[in-house]
């Protein structure tokens, strides 16, 4: 019997309701039940466990509905239910009672054992609930942290393999190098994606400072072992450029077998550091006057360090750069890449006003992701147009107030148009 009344755990004898109040309850039950005994036993294809479980769940619930009605009478004997039979009669009356004082009596004996239990056991017990807790959390943070930078990466690499297969091929005989540049991509993210699973298991790349999203690696087959990787001998890709005999587009892809260590080329499609005797170069031959003229322009307006990060295309006169959205470890690292740009590139807002929409060249991945990141920088910018307040508050209490729930991702998708009211009735009270 369940103690409705006190709402705890408490374990105490069955208490039977009467007979008569019993049948008064569902009282059709016990001839169905027989009913269904008599045509099992003349037909075996009459077996119907369905009904006969069913049978046996009213019986029990009638039972349970007399011993919760006891008690709810004792505190509430003016509900309009206890009105109607079998509620009212005398028989139900006393065994609500009877009922009243069993439980009483339980419920005092589980207090007086509670009482004497020691303070420092019960200490112990919410100590080790609340360090649970505190696991189950940080576990959570964690799992959720790996599971973004992961989303994360596979939207660069989606990005980049969207590039990849919708480059169109000047000759039919170039379509196989074509494909043999997109599995090469596929294998690089498979290694990236490992890598962020099992970092202490597999050997790590080889890196460079002056290449922060596609380091030089080991090149991994399309089925590799982790025992094997050591063996493979190293080949240096620049993945960045895939496709310089493939496409017309102005993007290089290069493999070459290094007989000694060698210097990692530049992520550009440019020569890195040209001199006043060998011009820059795009596509391997010298610029044209045209070309020449952009390029000089985007050098003095960015700083030739910046615009060596990036590949380039030419299209229709004028260089177009090639960006991937960068993985982010904080919410405020939104509005780092917007205003100052991450890994040495160039802002998003610096690629926006002086190319558009175009740089992202109409890619579902980089659509969606510019739309996700968009959510909170419109918001740092209506915080900080508040009076009092101005971009580092605004930043700084996304972090304080947001920082510890969320990692960068969910915040994200929290922020929808209800919950950006959320924050900005949150904002009031933080100053």
């Amino acid at each position: 019997m369940s103690s409705i009344r006190s709402g705890s755990d408490i374990q105490i004898q069955p208490l039977e309701p009467p007979p008569e109040l019993l049948s008064s309850i569902f009282p059709w039950v016990e001839q169905e039940q027989e009913r269904l005994a008599q045509r099992q036993a003349s037909s075996s294809k009459s077996v119907d466990i369905a009904l006969k479980q069913f049978l046996r769940l009213l019986i029990w619930l009638r039972r349970v509905l007399l011993q919760d009605c006891a008690i709810l009478f004792s505190k509430y004997p003016s509900c309009p239910m206890f009105r109607y039979p079998p509620f009212n009669s005398p028989t139900f009356r006393k065994f609500a009672v009877t009922s009243l004082s069993v439980v009483d009596h339980a419920e005092e004996e589980v207090r007086h054992a509670l009482k004497n239990l020691p303070e420092h056991v019960a200490a112990t017990f919410r100590g080790l609930a609340t360090d649970i807790k505190m696991d189950q959390r940080s576990q959570r943070i964690d799992t959720e942290a790996r599971w973004d930078a992961m989303d994360s990466r596979l939207n660069e690499l989606s990005g980049l393999l969207q590039m990849l297969v919708g480059a169109k091929s000047s000759k039919g005989g170039r379509k196989t190098r074509t494909g043999n540049a997109v599995m090469s991509c596929f294998h690089f993210a498979l290694f990236n994606l490992t890598l962020l699973a099992a970092p202490e298991t597999l050997p790590k790349a080889n890196t460079s400072p002056n290449h922060d999203i596609f380091p030089a690696m080991t090149d991994v087959p399309p089925l590799f072992e982790p025992s094997t990787m050591a063996a493979i001998p190293n080949i240096t890709i620049n993945i960045t450029n895939p496709l310089a005999e493939v496409s017309k587009s102005g993007l290089t892809y290069t493999v070459a077998q290094p007989t000694r260590p060698t210097a990692i080329p530049p992520l550009s499609n440019f020569t890195s550091h040209p001199t006043p005797q060998q011009p820059p170069k795009y596509q391997g031959q010298p610029m044209t006057p045209a070309q020449l003229t952009k390029w000089n322009y985007l050098t003095g307006k960015y700083g030739e360090g910046r615009v060596h990060k990036h590949s380039w295309e030419w299209i229709h006169g004028d260089f177009l750069p090639v960006y991937v959205y960068q993985s982010v470890n904080v919410i405020t690292d939104y509005w780092t890449e917007w205003t100052e740009g991450m890994g040495g590139y160039l802002s998003t807002r610096e690629l926006t006003e002086a190319w558009g929409a175009k740089w992202r060249r109409n890619n579902g991945g980089q659509r969606t992701e510019c739309g996700r990141r968009k959510k909170v920088i419109d918001l740092v910018m209506e915080l900080s147009t508040r009076s009092g307040w101005n971009v580092q508050l605004a930043l700084r209490f996304l972090t304080d107030k947001y920082g510890e729930l969320y990692t960068p991702r969910k915040f994200c998708d929290w922020l929808k148009p209800e919950n950006v009211q959320v924050v900005l009735v949150a904002a009031v009270m933080y100053c």
